[in-house]
């Protein structure tokens, strides 16, 4: 909305640490970042010592706090449920929309001049699986989260890499 700032989180993944630790310490960095809520995007750009024009981020990870709940309207013929969505376009590559209700749900949205349909929709399927996982594995480590479904990682490990193996042992013979 009209109020928003945007403010860059660099996170880091130690494929050693356990989960729930992990996420602990990255919701109380976040909360310790809510001390500069006021600074505007442009400045923390200004002294990061990028050149002009450029940009820190090109993905943008975005929290609703609020519940958008329908409209109830009665007509003649008994209740009716409207549900109002907005879109609101960004400037990043990539926007990943969390929002809360009885059942949350996550929206992508993304440039499709900067990004692929095929590799935004792989995209969406990885993040589906790294959410599924943290929430059945939520006292694993973060190394052990699966991003690939299991097709993508037997193409992966077994047939491309089968294809790899081949080409090589035919090049020394």
């Amino acid at each position: 909305g009209l109020f928003i700032n945007v403010l860059p989180h660099r996170v880091e993944i130690p494929a050693e640490e356990s989960i729930l630790p992990w996420l602990a310490r990255v919701q109380a960095r976040h909360a310790q970042m809510r001390e500069y809520d006021y600074t505007p995007l442009s400045d923390i750009v200004r002294w990061s010592d990028l050149e002009a024009g450029s940009s820190l981020f090109d993905t943008i990870l975005a929290y609703e706090n609020y519940i958008s709940e329908p409209t109830e309207t009665k007509s003649g013929v008994g209740d009716q449920s409207q549900h109002a969505e907005t879109f609101q376009p960004t400037n990043y590559a990539v926007a990943v929309t969390v929002i809360p209700g009885e059942r949350f749900s996550i929206r992508l949205t993304y440039d499709c001049q900067r990004l692929p349909a095929d590799m935004a929709e792989r995209m969406c399927t990885h993040f589906g699986n790294v959410i599924e996982s943290l929430i059945s594995e939520g006292c694993g480590r973060l190394g052990d989260v699966p991003m690939l479904s299991g097709d993508e990682r037997h193409q992966l490990l077994e047939v491309w890499n089968g294809e790899a193996a081949d080409k090589i042992g035919r090049a020394h013979v």
